[in-house]
């Protein structure tokens, strides 16, 4: 096994296996996890969004935050990162650094969204 994340290029598909390892292979757990994903991650991009707009320094850091966890743990390794770039920016004050990003944060969270839709079956 290499240290390469398996599947699409999207999904990290060792995130996967570790969620099923720790359900059971639930799969309708993991529809539900999935499609909790999908309800609250754009209100999460959202308001990194607005925060970017605003100059809100804490708004970009607590959206960025959640939606970094979040999609580390659907193995959206790119979208992720990105997030991570987010939250780092508010923490340390310096949204000018990111302001560029944010459409590359939104297309990261397009692709996510469209794997695991598919994933879940629509």
């Amino acid at each position: 096994m290499t240290d390469q994340p398996q599947g699409d290029g999207v999904l990290d598909e060792r995130a996967f296996a570790q969620l099923r390892e720790m359900v059971g292979d639930d799969p309708e757990f993991i529809a539900d996890f999935i499609g909790t994903f999908l309800r609250t991650a754009p209100k999460q991009v959202a308001e990194i969004r607005e925060g970017m707009d605003a100059g809100d320094a804490a708004r970009v850091q607590m959206a960025a935050h959640t939606l970094k966890s979040n999609s580390a743990d659907m193995g959206a390794r790119r979208l992720s990162e990105l997030a991570r770039r987010f939250e780092h920016a508010g923490r340390d004050g310096d949204l000018a650094g990111v302001k560029g990003a944010l459409e590359d944060l939104e297309a990261a969270f397009v692709e996510a969204r469209d794997a695991l839709e598919a994933r879940r079956g629509g």
